[in-house]
Parts: structure tokens; sequence; C-alpha cells
């Protein structure tokens, strides 16, 4: 659980909110949920990686223990199907852009 709030306020702070939505609309997705939306879909997977859950089933048993919103199984893998994987590809390379050499030594000056 540790690992997971670790992990959870990194992301929070190297990808701010304007940034992810700017993401979400060049890719023309429009989050529409209520329960579970992108944002959450981003945590789960970051918490199943982290915990080692064995699948949607697992993780959807275990959201509620690291405080995500619990949801059906079903709803994660619909959550998982809707989302173009450019958008996760997109996220992934910001976040590496944001992690790199430079970049951190410019953000030290800062602070």
């Amino acid at each position: 659980m540790n690992q997971f709030s670790t992990i959870s306020a990194l992301f929070d702070h190297l990808i701010s909110t304007d940034s992810f939505r700017s993401l979400l609309e060049k890719h023309n997705y429009t989050d529409v949920s209520r329960k579970f939306s992108v944002r959450d879909l981003i945590d789960f997977l970051m918490a199943a990686a982290l915990e080692k859950w064995d699948g949607y089933r697992d993780g959807a048993d275990k959201m509620s223990s690291l405080q995500l919103n619990a949801v059906h199984y079903s709803t994660i893998s619909k959550k998982i199907a809707e989302v173009p994987y450019e958008l996760a590809k997109d996220l992934f390379h910001l976040l590496v852009s944001q992690c790199n050499r430079a970049q951190s030594r410019s953000k030290m000056r800062y602070y």
C-alpha cells in the first residue's frame, strides 16, 4: 500500500491535470464515466503492477484496500477496451520526458 501511495503521489506531481486533459483531447477521447474515469484506470493499472494482482477480478476485489473506487471487474475491462492505446503510449512518453536528467536538474534550480 505504501508503494502505491508514493507512486500515485509522484504521478500527480509529474503529470498535471491540465496536461492529462490535453492528452485526452489530443486523442479525441471524452471521459463520460461517473464511476470509473481514465485517471482511476491509470491508478488501477499502477496498483495492479505494484501489488502483482492476478487479473481484473483479483484487482476489483482489492481496490478498496488502496482507497481506489471499487468497481466491478467488467467495468475495468470495458474501460481498458475503450481507451486508445496511443493515449497510454503518449502518457508514458510524457512521464519519461518529465523524469529525464536535464529536466530534473532544471527543476531543482527552482527549489
